[in-house]
């Protein structure tokens, strides 16, 4: 569950960074930094799992056979590699250009040094963009088979040679020899997952393009800072969408937590054995979410 957990830690740290500010006592940016660096490595490292779960939506809608063949465990310690050279890079950065000017409210943003905190953004905008549009692009290339096969158009080229379909990978799963059950929960999983991802649209990249647009044109230093500072509110909606999404929404999610733990890490043989085949692909989306 890392990334409810660091959805947790940024909370709590926007709770107290809130109550500083209507305290209102000023922090110098060193003072800052050292009080919140948790947080920036906690909100680097949720950025690129939101990236990584993207990647791994796409692949299962893609190519779904072989996404069951997968070893969960060394796929999910795998795909937090880039997570963790993003965030420390940042983190050891921005420890490395502390200064003693005094910064307006102490969040992420702030708390690096100008030149840091623009290159942050840059990134920061990166991933976001590229999360939408991963997305975005594996979301309409299986509408469009979807479509396809509807209409027969979209047929399975039975020549063992030919691995690809020119219509992805649920035509191509909905025809293999996985159970129509096993489809139904994939399906259930797509769908709480793009809810997921329309929230993420209007909250995390919404606050992400807050915080770059007031820099890209040139706008006064005082009204960037105060945009910045108040471009959390949208990152706040997101950080609590996890919860809301995986407990509440899906029964399939919270089926899945309750087999394997709450860190994946008890897993019995005894629960190995009992769980489904429509379970497999809970069990690796949730892992890959929340770790």
């Amino acid at each position: 569950c890392f990334l409810a957990s660091h959805h947790c830690v940024c909370l709590a740290f926007e709770t107290l960074s809130g109550i500083r500010m209507r305290l209102g006592p000023s922090m110098t940016r060193t003072q800052c930094y050292s009080s919140i660096f948790i947080y920036t490595y906690c909100i680097n490292h949720q950025c690129c799992l939101v990236l990584v779960l993207v990647c791994d939506i796409a692949f299962c809608m893609l190519r779904p056979l072989k996404y069951h063949t997968i070893s969960v465990f060394p796929y999910v310690n795998l795909a937090q590699i880039p997570c963790i050279i993003f965030s420390l890079s940042f983190l050891i950065i921005g420890f490395t250009t502390m200064n003693e000017e005094t910064v307006l409210a102490c969040n992420p943003p702030l708390a690096y040094s100008f030149p840091v905190m623009d290159a942050w953004n840059i990134c920061y905008l990166a991933v976001n963009a590229a999360t939408v549009v991963i997305y975005s692009s594996a979301l309409v290339y299986t509408a469009c088979c979807e479509t396809d096969r509807h209409f027969g158009k979209c047929k399975e080229n039975i020549d063992k040679k030919e691995q690809k379909m020119p219509c992805g990978g649920i035509s191509r799963l909905s025809s293999s020899k996985v159970s129509p059950q096993s489809l139904a929960a994939q399906q259930r999983i797509v769908k709480s997952l793009s809810a997921l991802l329309i929230i993420f649209c209007f909250s995390w990249f919404l606050g992400a393009v807050a915080v770059r647009g007031p820099m890209i044109f040139k706008m006064d230093p005082k009204f960037i800072a105060f945009v910045q500072t108040y471009a959390v509110i949208p990152a706040i909606l997101s950080y609590a969408q996890t919860y809301y999404i995986y407990f509440i929404v899906s029964r399939d999610y919270r089926d899945a937590f309750r087999k394997i733990g709450i860190f994946g890490l008890w897993l019995t043989r005894t629960n190995q054995k009992s769980v489904a085949t429509g379970l497999s692909s809970v069990h690796r989306l949730h892992s890959n979410t929340n770790t």
